[in-house]
């Protein structure tokens, strides 16, 4: 047998049709017949594994996406913390030097009385003495911070008298 014959006749063996036949359930003498090259099969069994393939790969790389989205975000999140940080750092820097111009502790004091620099900062740390009674909506204390504190606040406590 020559390369030629073997050929023809591997030809004839791979492009022999397989029939595939659909019987419906409800009406069995309307079937359909399907007549598919055996290399047709082979093709869509081919074609069905590396499908499988790729949607199992599509799957992780779907999972390091979603924990990438979720660093984004975070990463977003800190860098708006940061901005705000740094306005608020530029607008201290601005006030200081504001005051610093005044050039004299009794014009600072002065300024810092009265609603300079977008807010009101005193130089005094309570409104209140100790048991003094207030009314409900009067002023207690006034903002500011001391010591290592980040950022300006007010502190207060509220203790019962024990007589």
């Amino acid at each position: 047998m020559s390369d030629h014959q073997s050929f023809k006749i591997f030809c004839r063996q791979v492009l022999t049709p397989i029939t595939i036949m659909f019987i419906p359930h409800d009406n069995p003498g309307r079937s359909l017949n399907l007549n598919v090259p055996v290399t047709g099969v082979l093709l869509s069994v081919i074609c069905c594994f590396v499908g499988a393939v790729y949607l199992f790969s599509m799957v992780s790389d779907a999972i390091k996406y979603q924990s990438m989205e979720k660093q984004l975000l975070d990463y977003s999140r800190k860098v708006e913390d940061f901005n705000a940080t740094l306005s608020s750092l530029k607008k201290a820097e601005k006030d200081l030097h504001q005051l610093i111009s005044l050039k004299s502790k009794e014009k600072i004091f002065e300024k810092v009385d009265t609603p300079v620099m977008g807010h009101y900062a005193h130089n005094k740390m309570n409104a209140v003495k100790v048991a003094q009674k207030v009314k409900q909506g009067g002023v207690i204390g006034y903002l500011g911070s001391t010591g290592s504190a980040t950022g300006s606040h007010v502190q207060y406590e509220i203790a019962q008298r024990q007589e």
